[in-house]
Parts: structure tokens; C-alpha cells; sequence
């Protein structure tokens, strides 16, 4: 793993900006998740260049933000729709503020994470004195760390009642009901409905008058230089596109293509609707796992084939629950929907083979992670899952209408 410090607003620094570019700069890093407490169209309009040249490799693009404390405005949600290609907030009601900065992207062999105090704000990406950590991890050493974030993601994700699609109802409802303070960065914003550890975007605070009452500041003007504005010059609306849409992929800029692999291993079963993510009973929440049971063509042995055989060569790590052994690895997948590319997920397998209890019950899961938001879309129920191992140790997962028969089947 290499590290190295990521300090604003300072010339010589490396920040948020930069940590961002490489990414985008770098091919094989297929996904980027940013988890942040706000997110401001003064930030975001600073890197959308970044995030669309993210995009138009193929790359897929996915925010988590919150709402608390004031600090979200209407043009920052407005614009995070617009930008990525999954946006969801989350919002506490109890008063637990939502507060994570965590900027991660990766691929099959490496990723680069990034964390500390910045938000997606002008303040976070350029003016304001931000602190993080921008590493390098390198697989399979550094895959626990890796695991550790994507699970911390994925645990958001999967917290129904506090995160939401950014849906255009729910945009309606943030903006306009009073009780989530959401701002506009496009009026002078008082003190009240300005979030905390952010600038101002729309005050010289150097020039603005001094408060009546107020002395001359202790503090002076500093001579040490500082990075320049990256917002395009002249620039004083942003242009928004259509947003990309998770249920029409076949929209996105399409991934680079490679040479046909051979297929391995595949393995198929019927979604009904507890593992298409749609529960019969009231009050029931998804489960967000597939359930990886015996296929109903061809037996298999479901205490050792999925841990053994088809996941295999993924890096296991275990740990003592109340019950047994568990154990995690993470698989990435490049994902078709009825034929429509949506790009490449990394998904969590769990195996706990205590579940077998001789009776040869099913004992490993596949949480549908960053596809649950798709899956909660559109119904599937009654349509089948299709995964496969091919030569070069990637995987395909296939969610189709059509029955793949028994000569889909290779155990």
C-alpha cells in the first residue's frame, strides 16, 4: 500500500481534485463510490469534468449523500442526479449526523481510497484547509482493507429506512418540506442555513463590511500561495445533462471491448420474489441477498460448490459469529439487465457452513450490494440469475427474462 497526504488549498498540495483525476486517468479503475455528509453544485460543478471523463470510459459512478445540519442545497442534489449514475441521501432522524468523507475507486487488481474532512463542496475540493489520506491498494495484499470499505458502503446501502433514491419525488420533498433545511446556493445564505465546516460560495468574506460592533481581526492576510479556482473561467451556470438512468444502461457510454473469454463455470436459479428483492408480507424488508441453493436442473453440492468451486479462487477472510464460522470475499461482476449493459459491480459472497446442518441446506449468499438500488426498480421476480466464471477469473452475472435451460448449466 502506498500512502500520501492530501492537503488543501496549498499550491503545492495534493487534494481532492487531484486524487479524482488519477482515477479518471487510470483504465481500470471501473467504479467510483463517493460517500460524503454534502454535497454543493460549488463542488460538484468543479469536478464534473472529471466525473464525465469517469463516465465516458465506461466508468460507473455512484453517490451517497446526506442532508443534516443544513449543509445540502437544492442545486447540490439537483446536480449530483445529474452527474452520476446512482445518487441516494441518507438521513437520520434521530439527530445522528451524517457525516462520512469517503472517495473510493477500483477495478479487478487495485483501487485508490480516499479519506478525511473532504466534502464534495467548493470548500472540500479546493479553498477550504482539508486534510485526508489518498491510498493505493494493491490486490490481494491490501484486499482486507478493500473489503472493510466496501462493506462499511454497502451497510449504508442497505440501511432501507435512512437511505433513498435521489428520485425526483424525493428531491421535491427535501427541497420543499421545511424540515430538512435543504439551502440555495443561488441566494445569499444566513448563518443559520449555512453548514458547518464550509465556505460560503456566494460571499467575499475578505471584502464583505465588518459586523457592527466588531474590532479590527487579529489576523492578516497570508503571503504563502494558494491553489487557483479550478471552476472553468467565465463560468457562471452549470449545463446539465440528462441524468443516466439505472434502468435504461443501455444509454451509458459503453466499456471498452475485449476479447471473448471462455466460460468456466456457470451456474443459474429462478428469482422468486424474495431473492428479486420484491417481499410478499407487509412489513417485511428485502432481504438484499441472493440465496445460492442447488440448481434445479442439475444437483450440486451447495455445502462446497459455491465456496469451493466457483468462488474458489476469490481471497476468503473469516470471522467467529455467535454461531460459527463466517466467511466474506468480494467478487466483481460485470452485470447485464435484459441485455443492457450496468456495468461492473463488486458484490460481497458470504459462506457459513455451520447453515448445513446435515440436511444439506443452502450455506452461501450473495448480497446484491450496489444492485439492490437497480433490482428495487423494476420487479424480476420470476426471471433468473445467470452467473459465470470465466478464464481470465472475472465473473459475468446475467438477470434475464428467458430460461436458460439445461445447456446453460456447467457445474
Amino acid at each position: 500500500m502506498q500512502i500520501r497526504l492530501a492537503a488543501s488549498p496549498f499550491a503545492d498540495g495534493h487534494d481532492l481534485s487531484d486524487f479524482l483525476r488519477a482515477a479518471a486517468a487510470d483504465p481500470e479503475l471501473l467504479n467510483l463510490d463517493i460517500v460524503v455528509a454534502w454535497a454543493k453544485r460549488s463542488g460538484l460543478d468543479r469536478i464534473s469534468g472529471i466525473l464525465a471523463e469517469f463516465g465516458a470510459r465506461g466508468g460507473q459512478r455512484r453517490i451517497l449523500l446526506g442532508i443534516s445540519e443544513g449543509g445540502a442545497t437544492r442545486q447540490g442534489l439537483e446536480l449530483a442526479r445529474s452527474l452520476f449514475d446512482s445518487a441516494h441521501v441518507f438521513h437520520d432522524r434521530t439527530g445522528r449526523t451524517f457525516h462520512p468523507k469517503l472517495y473510493l475507486a477500483w477495478g479487478k487488481n487495485h483501487a485508490r481510497l480516499l479519506v478525511g474532512s473532504q466534502n464534495a463542496t467548493a470548500g472540500g475540493v479546493f479553498f477550504n484547509y482539508e486534510l485526508g489520506l489518498d491510498c493505493e491498494l494493491v490486490f490481494p495484499n491490501d484486499r482486507a482493507l478493500f473489503d472493510q470499505v466496501t462493506s462499511y458502503i454497502a451497510r449504508l446501502y442497505s440501511e432501507a429506512a435512512l437511505c433513498k433514491e435521489l428520485t425526483e419525488e424525493v428531491l421535491t420533498e427535501l427541497v420543499t418540506n421545511p424540515l430538512y433545511k435543504v439551502g440555495d446556493e443561488d441566494s445569499r445564505r444566513s448563518a443559520s442555513s449555512s453548514g458547518p465546516e464550509e465556505v460560503d460560495d456566494d460571499i467575499d468574506t475578505v471584502g464583505a463590511p465588518n459586523p457592527p460592533g466588531s474590532r479590527p481581526s487579529l489576523f492578516s492576510l497570508t503571503a504563502e500561495r494558494r491553489k487557483a479556482d479550478p471552476a472553468p473561467p467565465g463560468r457562471t451556470t452549470t449545463q446539465r445533462s440528462p441524468r443516466p438512468s439505472t434502468s435504461t444502461p443501455a444509454g451509458r457510454p459503453p466499456r471498452p471491448v475485449s476479447e471473448p473469454q471462455e466460460i468456466v463455470k456457470r451456474w443459474y436459479r429462478h428469482l422468486d420474489s424474495s431473492n428479486a428483492q420484491r417481499p410478499t408480507r407487509d412489513n417485511t424488508n428485502p432481504t438484499g441477498a441472493l440465496r445460492l441453493t442447488k440448481n434445479r436442473v442439475l444437483p450440486l453440492d451447495v455445502t462446497t460448490y459455491f465456496r469451493n468451486d466457483l468462488f474458489g479462487k476469490l481471497l476468503w477472510a473469516g470471522e467467529e459469529g455467535p454461531k460459527g464460522l463466517v466467511e466474506h470475499a468480494i467478487g466483481t461482476f460485470s452485470v447485464t439487465i435484459d441485455g443492457a449493459d450496468v456495468g461492473v459491480h463488486n458484490l460481497r459472497i458470504d459462506n457459513a457452513a455451520y447453515k448445513e446442518s446435515r440436511q444439506h441446506n443452502f450455506t452461501a449468499t450473495l448480497h446484491w450490494d450496489s444492485l439492490a438500488p437497480v433490482l428495487r426498480q423494476n420487479d424480476y421476480t420470476d426471471w433468473f440469475v445467470v452467473i459465470e466464471l470465466l478464464a481470465d477469473g472475472t465473473y459475468r452475472l446475467e438477470i434475464t427474462r428467458n430460461d436458460p435451460g439445461v445447456e446453460a448449466f456447467l457445474p
